[in-house]
C-alpha cells in the first residue's frame, strides 16, 4: 500500500511540473508577442512628430 501511494504522489508532482512548464511556455510566448507589438508602436512614431508635440505643449503652457 505504501509503495502505491508513493507512486501516486510522484505522478501528481510530475503532472504539476508539466502544467507549470506549459503555463511558463505560454507566458513566454505572450510576453514575446507583447514585446513585438511594443517595438512596432515605437518604430511607427517618427522623431519629428514627437518633437512637434513637445513644442506644442510648451506653447500651451
Amino acid at each position: 500500500k505504501y509503495k502505491k501511494n508513493e507512486n501516486k504522489e510522484k505522478t501528481k508532482k510530475e503532472k504539476m511540473k508539466e502544467k507549470n512548464t506549459k503555463k511558463n511556455k505560454e507566458q513566454i510566448k505572450e510576453q514575446e508577442v507583447k514585446q513585438k507589438k511594443k517595438k512596432g508602436q515605437r518604430t511607427k512614431l517618427p522623431k519629428c512628430n514627437k518633437q512637434e508635440t513637445k513644442k506644442e505643449r510648451d506653447k500651451k503652457k
